[in-house]
């Protein structure tokens, strides 16, 4: 049939090929050779390609035969992708069903920024890990980015009062619900809330997306703290996250930036955090403490030349001071997927970069001492301005940000080779609480620039200026 349709086309072509070449005056031989030549290209091509055609035809047919379900395999694999998240909640013991959708879901998250668990046995031993550092082992748990609720499960599973999370991919929805239908509304809650957007937290205008924040944040709140018991009070619940791929320094940003401003999340007694920590930090805080211990000199030992810089930024060091930071137990990076980042930078060669630390921090339990709550955006602040130019030195640095407190530093002990760099975090701490009732002070660079910080509305490119505090430069 194919060659008959193709021979019903080229002797109509050959009809109008005629009609075309008798309307140029040319000779009648002309027209003839011209008309063979075009007619013997045009059959040529035209039947190389119904006979292509054929064979790819009786192909595909005879593999249609044979092997049905190599042709269906990409079929059925679409039709599973856009059928997962209508399936139900299952049971706890998985089924075939929960299974392939949680190998879908894994599939969708391969090019996501944060990292999830998918192995049962990963998860088993974070939470007994994490169970074991708690001061109160049944209090409620916080938990940021779920993922598919692994670990929200093995949470439950060992005897946490109460599970919250906060999850905003709805691919996970489905997985989440059958969590709640092992255990039951009253100890697994879900939220659709993006707890760690720090352009909606501090943002002043008036939007619907600031104001759905704010209601989320306030049941959030109002869930965790009727849920707390009296006993547990100084500690009454922990927040968990594994964090991103590449570092988990926006989480830390988040609590250090808005503790302090009376959240009604973090600010509840002395709330323990969890998360997996880049090895970097790990390196960073005990290199500050050796510095804090004396085995570091605060002069650049008179030197006239730059120090080697010792790459730690202004969070390193507000973390340290004001903080207890608790490095626990390493896991692989392969064992979280998408996998955490193994890159590594020029100054950290010799870290082992393919393991993340869970890493626990809290509130001081003497913070009022050390530095009342209200000054630790100031003093954040503060120290974001001096480490900007963590290779100058000390005096002349301090000069452009508070005029003429040059003779006063003299007159604490400060010398004209100090370098900010190989100061003491603790000496910037003790300047500070100084600093503040200065006369210099109050029209001075610095306390514009905190105010700023403190009392304005946050532009959305001002919150991305302060939220690059990777920089180890």
């Amino acid at each position: 049939m194919r060659v008959l349709h193709a021979t019903k086309i080229h002797s109509t072509h050959s009809v109008l090929l005629q009609q075309v070449l008798s309307s140029y005056k040319c000779s009648s031989v002309i027209n003839l050779v011209l008309f063979t030549i075009v007619r013997n290209f045009w059959s040529h091509s035209l039947f190389k390609s119904i006979n292509n055609y054929s064979v790819n035809a009786d192909r595909k047919s005879n593999l249609l035969l044979t092997k049905p379900n190599q042709c269906c395999k990409n079929l059925s694999k679409n039709a599973t992708w856009r059928s997962f998240s209508k399936r139900s909640a299952v049971p706890k013991d998985t089924s075939s069903d929960e299974k392939s959708t949680i190998n879908d879901v894994k599939l969708q998250v391969k090019g996501s920024s944060q990292s999830y668990i998918f192995d049962e046995t990963v998860a088993e031993k974070l939470v007994t890990t994490i169970l074991k550092h708690r001061l109160h082992k049944h209090t409620p748990i916080l938990e940021i980015n779920p993922g598919p609720g692994l670990v929200s499960r093995e949470f439950l599973k060992q005897g946490v009062s109460k599970v919250i999370s906060l999850e905003t991919k709805l691919y996970f929805s489905s997985l989440l619900k059958a969590v709640e239908t092992e255990f039951g509304s009253e100890r697994f809650y879900m939220f659709n809330w993006a707890m760690l957007n720090l352009y909606l937290k501090l943002h002043i205008e008036r939007s619907v997306s600031v104001s759905n924040y704010n209601k989320k944040e306030a049941l959030v709140a109002e869930l965790l703290q009727a849920s707390s018991t009296e006993e547990a009070r100084d500690v009454p619940y922990s927040l968990f996250n594994i964090g991103g791929k590449d570092e988990n320094n926006s989480f830390i940003f988040y609590i250090i930036r808005n503790l302090p401003n009376d959240d009604p999340i973090l600010l509840q007694g002395r709330v323990e955090f969890f998360f997996m920590a880049h090895p970097k930090l790990r390196k960073k805080i005990t290199s500050l403490k050796s510095m804090m211990d004396g085995k570091e000199t605060n002069q650049a030992a008179n030197a006239k030349e730059r120090p080697e810089p010792f790459h730690y930024s202004y969070i390193h060091a507000f973390v340290y001071l004001l903080y207890d930071i608790e490095f626990i137990e390493e896991f692989d990076s392969n064992s979280f997927v998408p996998s955490f980042s193994a890159l590594k930078s020029i100054q950290d060669k010799n870290l082992d970069t393919t393991k993340r630390v869970l890493t626990k921090m809290q509130l001081k339990k003497n913070i009022n001492d050390i530095l009342p709550i209200e000054h630790h955006v100031p003093f954040l602040s503060f120290l974001r301005q001096l480490y900007k130019k963590k290779l100058s030195r000390t005096i002349p640095t301090m000069e452009m940000l508070l005029p003429g407190c040059g003779l006063r530093m003299l007159s604490l002990g400060y010398t004209m080779m100090d370098f900010i760099i190989t100061t003491r975090p603790e000496h910037f701490l003790n300047l500070y609480k100084l600093l503040i009732d200065w006369p210099e002070y109050k029209i001075s660079p610095l306390r514009s620039h905190i105010l700023l910080k403190t009392t304005g509305g946050p532009e959305h490119g001002e919150l991305e200026e302060e939220n690059d505090h990777n920089d180890t430069r």
